[in-house]
């Protein structure tokens, strides 16, 4: 009996653990492109958001590729 508390006690950290860097893991900004100066769309910046190609919650002028023209309206959510 002391083993298997002594195993689910270890189950139970690891999961706890685990949960935890996903959870961080999740929080990290996607790489988006965004309108340079010249209007084209190659300036890197960190979003905490992700492209959301169902219906998310608000456009922007980004990009996940750099183009060598002004941004497109995509679609994009929040991290929760």
């Amino acid at each position: 009996m002391k083993k298997a508390k002594i195993i689910l006690t270890i189950i139970a950290t690891a999961a706890i653990s685990s949960a935890s860097l996903a959870f961080k893991a999740n929080r990290v900004g996607n790489l988006f492109y965004i309108n340079s100066i010249n209007n084209q769309c190659v300036s890197a910046t960190m979003l905490h958001y992700i492209a959301d190609t169902i219906g998310g919650t608000s456009t922007t002028l980004a990009s996940t590729q750099s183009v060598n023209i002004a941004c497109p309206i995509i679609t994009v959510r929040p991290y929760l």
